[in-house]
């Protein structure tokens, strides 16, 4: 998983560079981490997108594991 999460942050700086500046893991650290989460979650079906309400950041559940960057 760690490896399509790289993956999809490396896609992102190619295809919507002028929009996040080049910085793809920026703009989903700062704001667009549920926007993240529903990418990762619309490839790999088996993930669950979770939500800390308390720092209101959002990630994924896969096979037991949280991904939060």
């Amino acid at each position: 998983m760690e490896k399509f999460i790289e993956f999809i942050i490396d896609l992102a700086n190619d295809v919507l560079y002028d929009f996040v500046e080049g910085d793809s893991q920026r703009f989903f650290l700062s704001g667009g981490c549920y926007e993240f989460a529903k990418i990762l979650r619309r490839y790999v079906s088996e993930c669950k997108i979770v939500i800390n309400k308390d720092s209101e950041h959002c990630g994924i559940s896969y096979k037991n594991k949280l991904y939060y960057r």
